[in-house]
């Protein structure tokens, strides 16, 4: 599979110049300005090849919202492309951000108590943060004044994106399909490998507004629809951090026939995944290791509520998968992949593992990648401990097919994130007809049973 492909796009729109990027995807585009957090809808491409050039462009109108049309008369530059060489949201680098001042009349958070002294204590994740008056939780971005608890992200996007629904990553939910994603910035954990760290960590290494685009609930769905996307990710980030916007955003989505997603690290409370149940149609949750000393070095958090969060999310019905970043030398022994792969089976067999690659970021750019023999070595412990489904990820042609675990016929059959070809029969094996978990009909509100 060939590798996604960004460009550097210098255009004109009236005065001054702007520069820009384009992402091409397997005959995708999509474009962005460094001056805007908004992206644009993904157009078709005449070639699939990566190796675009300027040529190749022409005659392609590409449409951010809310900019215009930018035709191929205005294109003044097109840089050389690069690889990028692993999956992250398409954004904008933190230092072309227009800073934004927070709203005068900001959003009453949802989930606290009032303490005495004008404290408050915030219910909405497991650190339970006391926040006395004038200070801000873990996240920054959840801020007490005078006694009230305040979101300082309910109206400010940092990154939206279309996504195929593979590279959340979700590959039993409603797969082939497309998700609008959104984030916004901060984040309740401080990981030393954060992919995204740039927008995750962004309000601890900043001082100043809050970053991002003021965007609506109701905007955020009408651009899902107007996309042609079948759900919302809230995702990139943590979606706990910006709880009321994904809840408010939630219930309107579901009202237009759209799903949620959650992408997560799970460290929300049970209060707060029960309140937005009904309106959550699928989570992919990220355990990090099964070392609770490890796991607070690495992230600031204890493991224990990642667990009961797990648990609870498959009890509520709600379809989940799990996502665990295989780090040489800190979650990849043996033992500990085994622990988390017995755990799972412990809540249900069926919950499909996804063990992706890990690559040098952040705080951790000494740490060597994560190899292929490492990755295959983890998939059997995955295999072995008798899950039905687990996936690798990060490294191209590597388990990445769903196979029936009972008959081992090839069911859906991917490229990296596209769906090559689906041979469910009404989510059955059209072989030895077993019904494979999952959620594959838009029609299906919750996960399907075995039968």
């Amino acid at each position: 599979m060939s590798p996604p492909v960004f460009a550097s796009l210098r255009f004109k729109k009236h005065k001054p110049t702007v520069v820009g990027w384009v992402y091409f995807d397997h005959g995708r585009i999509t474009f962005f300005r460094t001056d805007q957090v908004r992206l644009a809808k993904a157009f078709e491409v005449p070639s699939t090849d990566p190796a675009y050039d300027e040529t190749k462009l022409r005659g392609i109108v590409i449409a951010p919202y809310q900019t215009g049309k930018i035709r191929n008369s205005n294109i003044l530059e097109l840089r050389a492309p690069f690889v990028k060489e692993r999956d992250q949201p398409v954004r904008v680098p933190t230092n072309t951000i227009e800073q934004v001042t927070v709203s005068k009349v900001p959003k009453e958070a949802m989930l606290y108590e009032k303490e005495e002294l004008a404290a408050v204590t915030c219910n909405l994740c497991a650190h339970r943060c006391y926040v006395p008056t004038g200070h801000e939780g873990i996240c920054k971005v959840r801020e007490n004044r005078a006694g009230v608890l305040y979101t300082l992200v309910y109206d400010r996007v940092i990154s939206a994106n279309i996504d195929p629904i593979e590279k959340k990553p979700l590959f039993h939910f409603l797969p082939g399909t497309e998700a609008y994603s959104i984030a916004t910035v901060g984040c309740n954990f401080h990981c030393r490998y954060c992919q995204n760290w740039e927008i995750s960590q962004l309000p601890r290494i900043r001082e100043g507004g809050v970053p991002g685009e003021k965007l609506t609930p109701t905007e955020i769905v009408n651009l899902a629809l107007e996309a042609g996307c079948t759900s919302i990710a809230y995702t990139y980030t943590e979606p706990t951090i910006f709880f009321e916007l994904a809840y408010d955003t939630a219930r309107l989505a579901t009202a237009a026939g759209l799903k949620n997603i959650f992408v997560t690290n799970g460290y929300m409370t049970a209060e707060a995944l029960k309140m937005i149940q009904p309106h959550l149609h699928a989570a992919n949750i990220d355990l990090k290791g099964f070392d609770d000393k490890r796991h607070r070095r690495m992230s600031g958090a204890k493991l224990q509520p990642v667990l009961d969060s797990i648990a609870l999310t498959k009890e509520l019905g709600i379809w989940l998968e799990v996502t665990t970043l295989v780090v040489p030398g800190h979650n990849d022994t043996d033992e500990e992949l085994r622990q988390i792969a017995l755990f799972l089976k412990s809540v249900a067999p069926e919950i499909p593992w996804h063990l992706s690659a890990f690559f040098p970021a952040y705080k951790m750019m000494e740490v060597e990648p994560t190899d292929r023999e490492s990755l295959i070595r983890a998939w059997q412990i995955g295999k072995d401990a008798g899950l039905h489904h687990v996936y690798c990820g990060n490294l191209p042609g590597l388990h990445e097919d769903t196979v029936c675990h009972r008959c081992n016929e090839t069911l859906i059959r991917r490229v990296g994130f596209n769906v090559e070809a689906n041979r469910l029969d009404r989510g059955r094996c059209p072989s030895c007809h077993t019904a494979i978990h999952g959620v594959w009909d838009m029609g299906v509100s919750r996960a399907a049973t075995q039968s």
